[in-house]
């Protein structure tokens, strides 16, 4: 059976990893992601237990929510597919939406990711025009929103401090994987993550008794954690339109330095342990 495909595409987001980090998990009774984001992760995965999700940005979880309940997932896709594609709807859903409302504060981060320039909710110019492929965001959206859906029935959902997520749900039968913002930049979303965030994750994990699992790039701070024994891979990936080219074999053979990204991750030496023995059963 294939994963649900992720809502909507993400840089740095893990859609490429994701089938192969999950199918490495150890076995475990709660699953916890302090950044879902797009949860590709969460989506490769077979069900647990206990699941939970948390993100800081309330839009995406506002989504998810909606997609918890048949009525308000189908006004949420009544919304989506009868929202003309304009500039003027695109800035009015640039607005905060009312408190309270769930369907229309989901509804208008997903007309700003649709009809955003690049396809981004927090662009500055909307993405329509003679060459627009907006129509095909929407339908591509609309076509996923039930199959996640139904994976996420069950699923706990936050939205506050990943530590205190993390930290809520630390028991050694967890697994909790983490895939924070990069150093120094504001993420998709506009979430900053600074070098004080950094120390502040490097430290909380160093202390947790879950499994953990950590995506980023390598940084000086994560030079604690492999002092500590944690496991480090290294994974380069072709970024931008280009990589999109070499993944269907066009742009093979052409991409310069600048066209990769290095990603790693990180195992703490409870789930490198039990991923290995896991495999040591086959």
């Amino acid at each position: 059976m294939m994963a649900p495909p992720v809502l909507w595409p993400w840089q740095g987001g893990k859609a490429r990893l994701a089938a192969g980090i999950a199918s490495r998990l150890p076995s475990h009774r709660a699953y916890v992601e302090p950044f879902a984001g797009t949860a590709a992760v969460f989506l490769a995965k077979a069900r647990s237990p206990i699941e939970v999700l948390n993100d800081a940005n309330g839009d995406i979880i506002a989504v998810y929510r909606c997609l918890q309940d048949p009525v308000t997932m189908r006004h949420l896709v009544r919304r989506l597919r009868w929202t003309p594609i304009s500039r003027a709807e695109w800035r009015r859903a640039k607005d905060s939406a009312p408190i309270g409302d769930t369907v229309e504060q989901a509804a208008r981060f997903l007309i700003r990711l649709t009809q955003g320039f690049g396809g981004k909710p927090d662009s500055s110019s909307w993405g329509g025009g003679m060459a627009s492929d907006i129509q095909s965001r929407v339908d591509r959206l609309l076509h996923r929103l039930p199959v996640v859906a139904d994976r996420l029935r069950g699923v706990a959902l936050e939205s506050g401090d990943w530590s205190d997520v993390a930290t809520r749900y630390d028991r050694v039968d967890t697994v909790c994987y983490l895939d924070p913002p990069y150093v120094g930049t504001d993420g998709d979303y506009g979430m900053a993550w600074t070098l004080a965030d950094q120390t502040h994750l490097v430290n909380t994990v160093l202390q947790m008794r879950s499994m953990v699992v950590l995506s980023g790039y390598e940084h000086p701070t994560t030079l604690a954690l492999v002092d500590a024994g944690w496991h480090q891979e290294t994974y380069r990936l072709p970024v931008g339109v280009k990589g999109r080219t070499e993944a269907t074999g066009l742009a093979r053979g052409r991409l310069a330095a600048q066209d990769y990204r290095t990603e790693c991750l990180w195992w703490s030496p409870s789930a490198w342990a039990h991923a290995n023995r896991q495999l040591a059963w086959f």
